[in-house]
Parts: C-alpha cells; structure tokens; sequence
C-alpha cells in the first residue's frame, strides 16, 4: 500500500479544532495504491467520517480543480463546503 495521509490545517478563519469538526486530514494517493482500504479502516473509527474519492490528484495543477468534474462539485456537496474553502485550501 502506498498513501499519504496529509494533516489539513483548515482554511483561513476556522478556528474550531475540536476533534470530530472540520476536516482534520486528507488520504491521497494514485489509483489502486491503497486509499480505499485506508479510507475503510478510517471508517471504522468512532466520529471518523473518511468522506468520498475526490479526484484531485486527476489534475496537473490544484488550480485546474474546479474544472474537474464531477469531483468538483461532489467535494463541495459532500463535504458542505463553499467554493471559497476550496480557494483558501
């Protein structure tokens, strides 16, 4: 297995960091090399939603994020974020 298991430091202004509110870490890595499984095991842990796959390694810069879709528009519906957390993350 090979994934990467990024701490997410929130966006500009958030300053809940209670455990369970927010986003406390992303799972990234390519496909098949193990995100699904890590994402399982997280779901498994009390309070620990491991969310969706979200397709941000499918673009050759961040900045071209919001032109991949579905996966744009599925992390703002399934996180309950705004175009503006994204731009800030």
């Amino acid at each position: 297995m090979s994934l990467c298991m990024v701490p997410f430091e929130g966006t500009a202004g958030v300053t809940d960091r209670r455990p369970g509110t927010g986003i406390d870490f992303i799972i990234c890595g390519l496909e098949h090399s193990g995100t699904t499984l890590g994402s399982d095991l997280f779901r498994q842990v009390p309070g620990c939603d491991s969310g969706f796959e979200c397709g941000v390694l499918l673009c050759t810069t961040p900045r071209d994020f919001a032109g991949n879709q579905p996966f744009y528009q599925n992390m703002l519906a399934g996180w309950k974020i705004t175009e503006g957390d994204l731009a800030d993350a």
